[in-house]
């Protein structure tokens, strides 16, 4: 039996769902041959980065699944984040372009606390507090129990993350429970 080639991209005739015009050429390089004149790619591109641009995260997924980490660093009296292309912004400001997205949560983490275990800096959660009603969960500085109870009685409601506490003492998250639980402070045991 002979097999049959596409005489442009020689193909064989046994691929699945391939046919042969008259002069030899595959299905496939006609369906491309089309493409290339019947489609304006250029215009497909802008109209794809239109539809992109307009949707949110937000709004495909839901407020509930957008999380928001706040790394600010205190300098010059400020809170301020650094992106990408090393630009500083003032926390204030991107916290408010954040809620205004209709964020979820905001993760916030005080730069110059991170990783000492001296305790959170309650200064930054009472700011942002302040700008947005989101909920938001405080990172950053716990190196005892006292850490978390003393940033619970200044009127922080939100919630309370740690991880060098874990790693660097003899702490547990069990005992940080039972801490709060002794102080009346809400939490699941």
């Amino acid at each position: 039996m002979d097999i049959r080639y596409c005489k442009m991209c020689l193909f064989p005739e046994t691929k699945p769902d391939l046919s042969f015009n008259d002069k030899g050429i595959c299905s496939a390089c006609l369906s491309s041959k089309n493409k290339d004149f019947e489609i304006d790619w250029d215009k497909r591109k802008t109209e794809f980065e239109k539809i992109i641009n307009n949707v949110k995260a937000v709004d495909y997924f839901g407020s509930q699944c957008i999380s928001i980490v706040v790394d600010a660093i205190f300098k010059e009296g400020e809170y301020w984040i650094h992106n990408n292309n090393d630009e500083k912004i003032l926390m204030k400001t991107f916290v408010e372009k954040m809620h205004e997205c209709n964020v979820g949560v905001f993760v916030v983490n005080s730069v110059n606390n991170d990783g000492m275990m001296n305790g959170f800096d309650k200064a930054i959660y009472q700011k942002v507090t302040q700008i947005t009603s989101k909920p938001i969960v405080a990172l950053g500085g716990a190196g005892s129990p006292s850490h978390f109870t003393e940033l619970v009685q200044i009127n922080y409601n939100g919630a309370l993350a740690a991880a060098s506490i874990y790693h660097f003492t003899q702490y547990t998250p069990q005992e940080i429970k039972k801490t709060l639980n002794k102080k009346k402070i809400p939490v699941r045991i």
